[in-house]
């Protein structure tokens, strides 16, 4: 900060005293000083020590970064907010979509069984957008990084993660809109993209590199989704397939949450 003093030798206004009065820094000569002002004439004066103005200077700077860095949180947590409820809304519009083609009575038995199997899926997608996109590379920066990952990888997981969203959503309402199983193979391969390309995941505020090689189950299952909504589209064994999807689906599902089906026997 660059102190400039004005033709009265003020050095900028400081703060406010007792009774109102104005409390400025003043320069006398050679010496430098806080003075109180009342009714435009000096009231008070204490001389201070060249440290003490450092002192002064760099509390006022301090203070100036510290109102920046708070406004900017404000404006991050405004816009973060709203950024939340256009995702949910988008997410809710598709689930709705997806029931009221389900309910319809021109929709064919096989279609009916992948919209189900989209409804099943859906809230789950959700759940991750919602986690991964606040994952922004400014939230990354200041993650603990224990692995020691370079910032360099936090723009293209940003990107990843917005792509697919946008994927998964497009699908949902192609499925819930127009063709049951365009729409659902569009989704599916937005999860593809997630689990083929998202290398990085934020856990209670620290940063984790994923392996390869714990995702290999979870990427055969989405191939062979992907296989199966094809499959349905093209008229071979169409129930059979889509019947044959949400297996894949579920089974994806329950094994995501660890659901013992069989823990009794």
């Amino acid at each position: 900060m660059e102190w400039k003093f004005d033709m009265f030798g003020r050095l900028g206004f400081v703060g406010v005293g007792v009774n109102k009065t104005d409390v400025r820094l003043i320069r006398d000569g050679n010496r430098v000083g806080l003075c109180e002002l009342a009714n435009g004439r000096v009231r008070t004066y204490a001389a201070l020590r060249k440290s003490k103005l450092c002192m002064s200077e760099k509390s006022l700077e301090s203070t100036e970064e510290n109102n920046d860095e708070s406004v900017k949180l404000e404006s991050g947590g405004w816009k973060r907010q709203v950024g939340n409820f256009a995702l949910f809304g988008s997410f809710f519009g598709a689930l709705v979509t997806i029931v009221q083609r389900a309910a319809a009575e021109t929709t064919l038995p096989h279609e009916r069984i992948i919209l189900l199997a989209l409804a099943v899926i859906l809230p789950d997608l959700a759940r991750f957008s919602f986690s991964a996109l606040t994952d922004s590379p400014s939230a990354l920066r200041k993650a603990r990084n224990p692995e020691n990952i370079t910032a360099e990888d936090f723009p293209r997981h940003a990107l990843v993660c917005w792509l697919s969203t946008l994927f998964k959503l497009v699908g949902f309402y192609v499925a819930g809109t127009w063709k049951v199983a365009i729409g659902a193979f569009i989704a599916v391969f937005g999860q593809l993209l997630v689990n083929a390309f998202v290398q990085l995941r934020v856990i209670n505020g620290t940063i984790f590199k994923l392996r390869r090689q714990d995702r290999t189950g979870v990427l055969l299952l989405e191939i062979l989704s992907l296989g199966l909504v094809a499959s349905s589209y093209l008229g071979v064994y169409p129930i059979m397939s889509a019947a044959l999807f949400l297996s894949v689906v579920t089974v994806y599902w329950l094994a995501k949450y660890d659901v013992d089906l069989f823990g009794g026997l």
